[in-house]
């Protein structure tokens, strides 16, 4: 199910040529590179289902702690990582 949800009333449903063909070309781009494309519209349509959340004012400190423990090679395990995602789904 969709998180936001357009009003089909509003507006013409028909799309130019140009777009149609736009969205069958990016149709074929691998998921992420689609996701992309899709967020760049969703910006520039205004539509804000996806909007960031609020930042903690401690998340800036906690993700430069991060880029230095990467600098460092301090990094978590392949299978550290897929515990910690195991949690989420307990």
């Amino acid at each position: 199910m969709s998180a936001f949800r357009i009003d089909e009333s509003a507006y013409d449903q028909r799309m130019t040529e140009l777009l149609e063909l736009v969205m069958k070309s990016a149709s074929q781009l691998p998921a992420e590179r689609q996701d992309y494309l899709a967020r760049a519209l969703m910006n520039l349509l205004e539509i804000d289902a996806l909007a960031p959340e609020e930042i903690h004012p401690d998340d800036p400190a906690g993700v430069m702690l991060g880029f230095a423990q990467a600098e460092k090679g301090q990094v978590a395990t392949s299978e550290e990582v897929d515990a910690v995602f195991r949690s989420f789904e307990e």
